[in-house]
């Protein structure tokens, strides 16, 4: 929020530190809740939400279903044990929540993965198997049979990989897209003509990138920038932590193009894919381990009209 705001009004909260010691850790520990109260009204000018039903009206209500689906015996069996290991390690950890967060985290992450697929956390349950992707199969079968399409997300990439193989195993055409894809483009592409085959208004064609017709795929990179990275500013939520950040491409725009291109970091002209690759490979120089992390500066120096050019 912070970061959003830096570039927004940058005179409202100018010191980082202060905006983390003033707000956000007394809200976020529970310490004095009517500053949320405080901050929300001083933002709220700044702050602009559309809903769906204010900008595409022909669209149906949106339909929320959640599913209840029953675990095998062997599998409840072993999820049980498991939520009694992590359940007392929680309860020791407790009394300092801040300091470990991340082990909550880690344990609630184990329990999550646990129900999808035991396998998910221990290799010796490879047999056990999954009552939700056999559900999630059979659900696509259906669907992909009254003429429909479907996107499947998961927050864990090996989860993913099991479904595409599940998908493989049934016939079902699909396309596949993780932090590990290669060939991203390709792979963006083929989305695109699976997404867009169904009948659908012209005008949402623009909103998923295609980089076969020179689109930078911002909205998808910058997305799994998001996902990827760690960072302690509150930037990036650092979820997805199978996948590399060396394995990230660059969200490019016209303010982080400008100012690469002022730095001498990009030479094409076009804020295409092809510039995409070209920066990302620039920026690995400077750090093959996170090359991305240079994004928000380029993009923050962009956006408030910085001149590098001789």
């Amino acid at each position: 929020l912070w970061s959003l705001l830096s570039i927004a009004a940058p005179g409202l909260y100018p010191d980082p530190k202060r905006f983390s010691d003033t707000y956000r850790k007394p809200i976020e520990n529970g310490d004095a809740p009517e500053l949320l109260a405080t901050l929300k009204r001083r933002i709220a000018p700044l702050m602009r939400r559309r809903t769906k039903d204010a900008v595409l009206t022909e669209l149906p209500p949106k339909i929320e279903q959640t599913i209840e689906v029953e675990l095998s015996a062997r599998h409840a069996r072993i999820y049980g044990t498991q939520l009694q290991r992590q359940r007392q390690k929680v309860l020791g950890l407790v009394g300092d929540v801040t300091k470990h967060r991340f082990e909550i985290l880690k344990s609630l992450t184990i329990l999550r993965q646990m129900a999808l697929d035991p396998a998910l956390v221990d290799d010796e349950h490879e047999g056990v198997g999954s009552a939700k992707l056999d559900r999630l199969v059979d659900d696509l079968t259906q669907v992909l049979a009254e003429g429909h399409r479907a996107l499947v997300f998961s927050q864990f990439t090996r989860y993913l990989a099991r479904v595409r193989e599940r998908l493989d195993a049934a016939g079902i055409d699909h396309a596949y897209l993780d932090g590990r894809t290669r060939k991203r483009e390709a792979a963006i592409s083929r989305f695109k003509d699976r997404f867009f085959a169904l009948e659908h208004p012209a005008r949402t064609r623009k909103h998923v990138a295609d980089p076969r017709r020179g689109s930078n795929a911002k909205r998808i990179n910058m997305f799994l920038r998001w996902m990827v990275r760690p960072e302690d500013r509150g930037v990036d939520l650092g979820l997805w932590t199978r996948i590399s950040p060396s394995e990230l491409m660059v969200p490019l725009d016209v303010h982080t193009g400008r100012v690469a291109r002022d730095l001498g970091l990009l030479k094409r002209g076009q804020d295409d894919w092809k510039s995409v690759v070209e920066l990302t490979e620039k920026l690995r120089q400077l750090d093959p381990h996170d090359p991305v992390r240079f994004d928000l500066a380029l993009f923050g120096l962009g956006v408030s009209g910085g001149d590098l050019s001789p």
